[in-house]
């Protein structure tokens, strides 16, 4: 029986070594469930080499001691798995609009220092194990570790039964399953106690969360292509109407030329913005923030004309050679002018600030109107896509972000950072 412990052990090792190698060797965008991922595999890896030492170790009255401690890191390992697992469905569930609630991660974090502390207190009284001239004993209370593992794993599996419907029944399957097999395994044990399943079961798990994850990175992928799609159809039907509004406001320029200045001022004012919106549809990769700004200053000038002395305008940007992805910035601080400053009868104020440190470049747009919740859906229903785009682009892109934080009654501040020598890509294909 040893013998094949030791055999279905080394097959889940190499099993879980070819799962990390694929995990490291993958270059898509690292997203949480990865991150989790691996520290699992890492996780189970030393778990199983730990075991297959410690089965190794039997018949050899001298290492008695050593294999007590082998045996404490392998229950206390079991447990880092648990919590490790319990993160990963805590993110998986949050994709869903569902949060874990904090009692349950509490109960199964305390849970599982308890088993570590009692696995430790067990070296020394026995009660769970102890080796007697080298052979593995099941102390009085042997099966507490039994206990604490059905006590960790049942409400996850009793919460995730009550959101199925929330969760996906195909997410939900996966979970579950994930969450039986190593209670099988204890289980299992309980009838044969020379067999040792536990660790091939969690390798069998994370076998199927590892397929889980790219699944659903698929997915992901495959609905971004389609958004994509979809959006350079949009822009092409949209550019026939924008050169047609230019042909026509440089005819309206010319009429008013020397009848009225000021409207013939506006006129080439919103031709240049208008320019600069088709010249940023047409960019397929980043553009001097240079260019950015100009384009961003020409809708200023535009809503400056139509707001008047409502609308105050404060530039402070010492840091404009770099690249950032074409209507960055406009659309933000589009936001602030009519989200922010201009939902206050009596006006307001939009700061665009920016300036660099030893490894970024930041711009900042703040704006003292009423706050909103990036969150929350508008008036009409639609959630804030504008910024969600702008978003996606920049860490696409650039490997930049977009923080926005806001408070009721005090305004909004949206914080663009763009890390140097950033590797810029080209999202046209």
């Amino acid at each position: 029986m040893i013998l094949t412990n030791i055999c279905v052990q080394i097959f889940a090792l190499l099993i879980t070594i070819l799962l990390l190698l694929c995990n490291q060797l993958d270059r898509a965008i690292r997203e949480t469930a990865s991150t989790l991922m691996n520290a699992m595999l890492i996780v189970n890896a030393i778990l199983l080499i730990s075991e297959i030492a410690s089965w190794s170790a039997v018949g050899f009255p001298a290492l008695g001691l050593i294999n007590s401690i082998i045996t404490f890191g392998d229950n206390s390992l079991g447990y880092v798995l648990a919590v490790i697992y319990t993160l990963y469905v805590a993110y998986t569930i949050a994709d869903e609009s569902l949060n874990m609630p904090s009692w349950m991660l509490g109960w199964i974090f305390g849970l599982c220092i308890l088993g570590i502390l009692l696995n430790f207190i067990s070296i020394f009284n026995h009660m769970f194990f102890y080796y007697d001239r080298g052979s593995f004993v099941m102390g009085p209370l042997y099966h507490g570790n039994t206990i604490l593992s059905a006590l960790i794993l049942a409400p996850l599996i009793i919460f995730i039964l009550v959101h199925n419907s929330i969760i996906g029944l195909r997410s939900s399957l996966a979970l579950i399953i994930n969450s039986m097999l190593p209670m099988c395994a204890i289980l299992l044990q309980m009838i044969i106690p020379q067999l040792d399943l536990m660790c091939l079961a969690t390798t069998l798990s994370l076998l199927i969360i590892y397929v889980t994850v790219y699944v659903r990175r698929g997915n992901r992928l495959a609905q971004k292509e389609l958004e994509l799609s979809e959006s350079r159809v949009s822009i092409m039907l949209g550019q026939i109407q924008p050169h047609f509004l230019y042909n026509t406001l440089s005819v309206i320029q010319d009429m008013c030329h020397g009848q009225a200045p000021e409207a013939e001022e506006a006129t080439i004012e919103f031709s240049e913005f208008l320019r600069g919106n088709i010249d940023s549809l047409k960019a397929q990769k980043p553009i001097p923030f240079s260019l950015e700004m100009a384009h961003t200053r020409n809708y200023l000038a535009l809503e400056s004309r139509r707001f008047g002395d409502l609308l105050h305008v404060v530039w402070d940007v010492r840091a404009t050679d770099f690249l950032i992805p074409p209507l960055t910035l406009q659309p933000i601080v589009e936001n602030a002018v009519r989200y922010g400053a201009m939902a206050r009868e009596d006006g307001g104020t939009v700061e665009i600030r920016g300036w660099q440190d030893a490894k970024h470049y930041t711009v900042t747009i703040i704006d003292d109107g009423p706050g909103f919740d990036i969150k929350t859906k508008k008036a009409d229903g639609r959630t804030h896509i504008g910024i969600s785009n702008v978003a996606e682009r920049l860490r696409t892109m650039c490997g930049g972000s977009l923080v926005i934080n806001s408070v009721p009654d005090q305004g909004t501040t949206a914080a663009i950072t763009i890390p140097k020598g950033a590797s810029f890509h080209d999202n046209s294909r």
